[in-house]
């Protein structure tokens, strides 16, 4: 099993694509890529922190009623939407607007390598923990031509999936006191840049992923 500390260090999400790109293409796969880094580590920051301040407190008290969490809240919601909407980068907004704490800065995600043959590769650098969330991403949209005969029953068992997952994030966010209608908007940003992911898998211009150790 990895430490946290191992999850935490900077490793390498190499991306192995093929087929015809166009200019706009790379545009798009490094944003949609870069704001999903940028709000994956944002919300495992905050849960994080709210797991440091469940454990001052006995296992039966509803935690997400202490001022500290409903801020959190607050400081969740309009920085996921912010980020997934405009990333940190975005001329329009800086740092400093997003009054992100100290303890949340995310380091940003850097492209190392890239390699354009036929087939060719991506290399991105950050922290271990975030880029294996993206790997599982693309991994999850892959077909397995060995267990799946008909494409036909690998989208419906995407499609459930699917369904599992999102009914699992609502839980989750409703748990913390987010009304439904920024629990819609968080999950529909996110699955904005997911299907755009997807879509590059679905045409066969992404083949695969994975993680390797930056090199020293």
């Amino acid at each position: 099993m990895k430490t946290q500390q191992e999850t935490l260090e900077e490793l390498i999400l190499t991306i192995n694509i093929d087929g015809f790109w166009q200019a706009s293409d790379f545009s798009i796969l490094f944003e949609s890529i870069d704001k999903l880094y940028q709000f994956y580590a944002l919300h495992y920051y905050v849960e994080q922190s709210i797991g440091f301040i469940k454990s001052d407190f006995p296992r039966d008290t509803n935690i997400y009623n202490l001022p500290t969490i409903k801020d959190y809240r607050i400081f969740l919601f309009n920085n996921s939407t912010r980020i997934l909407k405009e990333g940190i980068s975005n001329s329009g907004i800086d740092d400093s607007m997003l009054q992100i704490p100290t303890f949340f800065q995310i380091s940003s995600l850097q492209v190392t390598k890239v390699k354009f043959n036929s087939p060719g590769s991506i290399d991105f650098l950050g922290l271990g923990k975030i880029l294996e969330i993206i790997k599982d991403v693309v991994f999850y949209y892959l077909p397995n031509k060995n267990s799946k005969k008909h494409n036909y029953l690998l989208d419906k068992e995407i499609e459930l999936k699917e369904q599992e997952i999102i009914k699992l994030k609502v839980e989750n966010l409703r748990n913390m006191g987010f009304p439904n209608s920024q629990i819609q908007t968080i999950i529909g940003l996110e699955y904005y840049h997911i299907g755009k992911l997807k879509d590059f898998v679905d045409s066969g211009q992404v083949m695969n992923a994975e993680i390797v150790e930056e090199e020293k």
